[in-house]
């Protein structure tokens, strides 16, 4: 029987916001009220570590986080990653209509734990060669390791010279060690929005964050689980 080369040990997602927030007035009583929560999750709210203030609110339930600054909303699932997550961010906008919003993100991440040791080092050694710093630093003395690699990506071919251009809309992947699985790797996307928001007044743009959030939460969540997986396929395949 073959082994497989990696399993998925974690996953989860988030919804960012930013925009223009009143923190105190996002309280879990606010949003049971408004029966977007239920009272068994401001029961766990009340339970956990909160904060309801003017510069923040933070609160967690059984199946998510939230924190809300003046500047972001930030939505984190807890439990398996379900389409209430983006229910409750659409929920948030829809009642806040004239929330000026600058840009979304919808982000997911996944824990990777990698069988073999080997696989692991050629993991990093194929997102990073390492040849060029030991040229620098003898391998006889030093070791070279990968922490952080985040790659972005824009819509459209790369240009034949550079342009002082930057794009609204494009993702950044990020790769790096787990701190949560031994021999594990963490990778994140996030698919971040804002080109819907130009050209229109700051009073009108969270209905529109609310339309980008429900029309694209699920398509980004699947491209993003599924590209993950294939990156980790691709970066130890021989």
């Amino acid at each position: 029987m073959t082994t497989k080369k990696y399993s998925v040990e974690a996953n989860g997602s988030s919804i960012v916001v930013a925009g223009t927030f009143a923190p105190q007035s996002l309280s879990p009583d606010w949003l049971c009220a408004r029966g977007l929560i239920g009272e068994g999750d401001v029961d766990a709210a009340n339970q956990e570590q909160i904060v309801v203030s003017n510069q923040l609110t933070t609160f967690q339930t059984q199946w998510f986080t939230l924190q809300v600054l003046p500047q972001q909303l930030v939505i984190n699932s807890r439990e398996a990653v379900t389409p209430a997550l983006m229910d409750l961010s659409v929920g948030i906008l829809s009642l806040l209509p004239s929330t000026p919003v600058l840009g979304i993100g919808i982000n997911n991440h996944a824990h990777f734990k990698i069988s073999k040791t080997a696989d692991y080092h050629k993991l990093g050694d194929k997102l990073v060669p390492k040849g060029v710093w030991y040229e620098l630093y003898s391998p006889q003395e030093f070791n070279a390791g990968t922490i952080h690699v985040t790659v972005r990506i824009e819509p459209g071919a790369r240009p034949d010279h550079l342009v002082n251009e930057l794009h609204a809309d494009y993702k950044n992947i990020t790769i790096q060690p787990s701190a949560n699985v031994l021999q594990g790797i963490f990778v994140m996307v996030n698919d971040h929005k804002s080109s819907m928001f130009a050209n229109v007044e700051p009073a009108d743009t969270a209905p529109i964050a609310a339309k980008i959030i429900a029309d694209n939460w699920q398509s980004s969540y699947d491209k993003a689980s599924s590209d993950m997986e294939q990156l980790i396929v691709n970066l130890i395949q021989d």
